[in-house]
């Protein structure tokens, strides 16, 4: 038998590792990132009279540059070759957003929840998988061992 109270403990000793602070900045840089995206949707859609879908593409290739660089230097102030962790980020934002559209389906199709709150729920998937994975992949910092 499983014994979860051992991974509550687990859970609460590796959110203290990982700082209160980095999240709360990566839940911020996520909101910026959904205003400015949106802005940018917006601009392009209603003021400059682009498709839909042109604006849609170009506002959310905003909120991911947005983001990586937010995400790079206010979060988890990486240093080292932006280029690969670039790529991590990109790697990481469609493993997140595939689990984001794989609970969203779950949720809404087969429980027949609300697509609003199934939608909330999959975002909740979305941003803990994204975070996990700029924590401990994209930006994961290289421990320099020392000599003994």
């Amino acid at each position: 038998m499983i014994n979860f109270t051992n991974y509550i403990f687990f859970y609460k000793r590796e959110i203290k590792k990982i700082g209160i602070k980095k999240i709360t900045r990566f839940l911020l840089v996520g909101i910026v990132n959904a205003i400015s995206g949106y802005t940018v949707i917006i601009l392009f859609y209603s003021f400059l009279n682009f498709h839909f879908y042109l604006a849609n593409f170009i506002g959310y290739l905003f909120g991911l540059i947005i983001s990586f660089i937010l995400n790079r230097n206010f979060v988890f102030k990486a240093k080292g070759k932006i280029k690969g962790q670039f790529q991590k980020f990109i790697f990481s934002f469609f493993l997140s957003y595939f689990l984001n559209i794989f609970v969203f389906y779950i949720c809404s199709e087969f429980t027949n929840l609300n697509y609003y709150l199934a939608l909330l729920i999959a975002s909740c998937f979305y941003s803990a998988c994204f975070f996990i994975l700029c924590n401990f992949f994209t930006f994961k910092k290289n421990l320099v061992k020392p000599f003994n």
